[in-house]
């Protein structure tokens, strides 16, 4: 079974991978084990040298360092389920090389379907179970590799948040937030609200800004910089709606593969108290999560404003009813259950 949770350790990371380390919590919670911290060499992906040249060339330069990265990934892991076990969140594929020379479950959260499918169905041929949090993700490799021990894993939200009803979260400051990365949608349908109605209050991250760390309102102008989790946490949890949508969901004119799945964005703001507003497809994930009962995926403006509306215009106490069943399920300790259960089972097969 599991016996410690790995955690990767380097300096100027960004606030992105907080999130990870609150999922590492709660597993090692449930499992009653240690957090062993894996210390790295500097990763060049995330530098804070980005802060001081122009966000295109960031871009580029990470782009080419993270196909080095890929392409320095040697060799296979190599697992026994029935020794103790290490789990492991592997933000990005080339992360693997820290499961070498472990007892690794590896819980794989950021994967290019054109690049890295190939790398991490070679690297991962000797282990009997590990996870991927993207049921695309998921299908390309089964179909590629029917032996594959890959299991689907959704994303989660610590449980460390959830509050029956929202009571830590009932005070709102803010009408409409949009967190990081904008919907080029959604972003112009809120922009259009907010000149149809001067009182509305939507808050975005800056153009431009590195990481989206800067936030401006449409009342006040520039309101502040986020700088770690619980400055997150707070700013996202101050807000009645929250604007969520896949990645690269109606993103046109970039070379990207389509990573069309729900974000920590939508399981954060859910259990915050936030009613919840998106574009996504209709695509397996979503279905099986239910997303349409819990997140309007907008079709057109008029559409956006009867959704908007009807939000502002709902109770604590009616959200949380509506989004009850999709927070509990969503809960990391779900995931840890789901851990456990799938070992169980390999270990009983094994056994018999």
């Amino acid at each position: 079974m599991i016996h410690e949770v790995l955690s990767r350790v380097e300096p100027n990371v960004e606030i992105f991978r907080d999130v990870c380390y609150e999922w590492e919590q709660e597993l090692a919670k449930y499992f009653s084990v240690p957090i062993r911290q894996v210390f790295i060499v500097h990763n060049p992906l995330h530098d804070s040298f980005g802060r001081f040249l122009p966000a295109r060339v960031v871009q580029k330069t990470r782009q080419v360092i993270k196909r080095l990265y890929i392409e320095s990934v040697h060799g296979s892991l190599n697992q026994d389920i029935s020794k103790p076990l290490s789990v492991y969140f592997c933000m990005f594929v080339p992360e693997i090389n820290l499961c070498v020379g472990e007892n690794p479950l590896p819980i794989f959260i950021d994967v290019s379907p054109d690049k890295e499918i190939d790398l991490l169905i070679s690297s991962t041929r000797n282990l009997r179970i590990f996870y991927v949090t993207s049921r695309y993700i998921f299908d390309i490799i089964k179909e590629k590799s029917p032996a594959s021990g890959v299991r689907y894993m959704p994303l989660s939200v610590a449980d460390t948040y959830h509050s029956q009803n929202f009571a830590q979260y009932r005070h709102k400051s803010l009408d409409v937030i949009q967190m990081g990365r904008k919907n080029p949608v959604l972003h112009e349908y809120m922009l259009r609200y907010t000149q149809e109605h001067k009182d509305a209050d939507y808050v975005y991250s800056a153009q431009g800004s590195i990481n989206g760390n800067v936030y401006v309102s449409t009342k006040r102008g520039k309101i502040g910089t986020i700088v770690d989790r619980k400055s997150f946490i707070d700013f996202l949890a101050s807000a009645k709606v929250s604007l969520v949508s896949s990645p690269n969901y109606d993103v046109k004119g970039i070379n990207v593969p389509p990573l069309y799945y729900p974000t920590p964005r939508f399981y954060e703001s859910a259990i915050l108290g936030c009613a919840l507003i998106g574009r996504y497809p209709d695509n397996q994930e979503f279905t099986e999560l239910n997303m349409r009962k819990y997140c309007p995926s907008i079709t057109s403006y008029e559409h956006f404003c009867k959704a908007l509306e009807h939000a502002l215009a709902q109770t604590p106490e009616e959200l949380y009813a509506q989004n009850r069943d999709f927070i509990i399920n969503s809960l990391t300790s779900k995931r840890a259950e789901q851990i456990q259960h799938d070992l169980e089972v390999l270990t009983c097969g094994q056994n018999s």
